[in-house]
């Protein structure tokens, strides 16, 4: 999945909303609609896959067992990774490229509202915080309950975003929430995708083209199209997940996965995503509008993954900055 969201972050400036300073001259469908399909998936499965794994660790296997122990874990391995990244990485970077002021590093950074690719460490941090605080009462729960679950913390999230500015990344964490649940209660679909149950697989592929069709098209400013696009990213994330899972299934007893390559990039994923996105910026600067699209891209990609895999693999050498990039 890491190299899903390089992939993603070196094709986002042709997303509908644009992305970074630089300004697409020419429209790229193909490559706007890979970016809007990847932005509709890969988070919400690392959200999915946080919340299973969270749920194994705590109601089966007993651990998490005091909230200031597993909160001290979360600071450990989630703020003190942003905080560092944030100073000594992202924000020069900031500046450079943006010619911020000092208010604008305390709004986008200090008090998290948009502190680059690290907003989603932030999110998952407040995730992870609810979550505990709620103990079981998010876990075994009905196909009703998590449905209405959804219903509920989506019409909450469409109410924060357009009514309210609250820092600390927390109309996200209300966006998020419903999928962290999902994966807590997502024991049964696991087991089907064990299974490869081929009529729960075609049907998914089916309703997940479906939607997203629908998402792509579905770009009027009128309130009702505007809901069926909010719903349809939501089915379309949602069948994504299942997607994923359904592949990985189908794949995971492939030797490629066991090979040098994969372990290395299973080790260093986390400190490649902290520092992966300011090489694009690099990149998109220097080369776009100067070299074919698909070129950009490619080396975009390249020396982002290069350069952040070298970088971590550096940081994580010494006891302390490895402590720093949560290794």
């Amino acid at each position: 999945m890491m190299l899903s969201i390089i992939i993603y972050h070196c094709i986002a400036i042709w997303m509908p909303g644009g992305w970074f300073i630089v300004k697409t001259e020419e429209r790229n469908v193909v490559l706007s609609c890979i970016a809007q399909w990847m932005n509709l998936i890969h988070i919400y499965v690392f959200t999915f896959a946080s919340g299973y794994i969270y749920s194994v660790m705590r109601f089966e296997r007993n651990h998490y067992n005091s909230f200031w122990i597993f909160l001290k874990k979360k600071i450990k391995r989630l703020l003190i990774p942003y905080v560092f990244v944030c100073v000594v990485w992202i924000i020069p970077f900031y500046v450079l490229f943006y010619k911020s002021s000092l208010g604008d590093i305390i709004y986008k950074y200090v008090l998290a509202y948009s502190p680059s690719q690290l907003w989603y460490i932030i999110m998952l941090f407040m995730v992870f915080v609810i979550a505990y605080l709620f103990g079981d009462k998010l876990y075994n729960l009905s196909i009703i309950r998590i449905v209405a679950l959804f219903v509920g913390f989506e019409t909450l999230y469409l109410m924060l975003d357009r009514y309210t500015s609250l820092p600390f990344q927390s109309a996200m964490c209300v966006k998020f929430m419903p999928y962290f649940v999902l994966g807590m209660n997502g024991k049964v679909i696991i087991e089907v995708f064990k299974n490869r149950s081929r009529v729960f697989a075609a049907s998914t592929i089916a309703a997940h083209i479906i939607f997203f069709v629908i998402y792509i098209l579905s770009t009027s400013p009128i309130i009702s199209i505007k809901v069926l696009n909010f719903l349809s990213a939501t089915i379309c994330s949602i069948t994504g997940i299942f997607l994923v899972f359904i592949v990985y299934h189908e794949i995971e007893d492939n030797a490629i996965f066991s090979s040098h390559f994969f372990i290395e990039l299973k080790e260093n994923s986390f400190q490649m995503y902290l520092f992966h996105q300011q090489i694009i910026w690099c990149v998109l600067y220097v080369f776009y509008g100067k070299l074919p699209v698909l070129l950009v891209v490619l080396i975009s990609f390249v020396l982002s993954f290069s350069v952040s895999m070298i970088i971590s693999k550096i940081l994580k050498r010494n006891i302390l900055t490895r402590q720093f990039v949560g290794g």
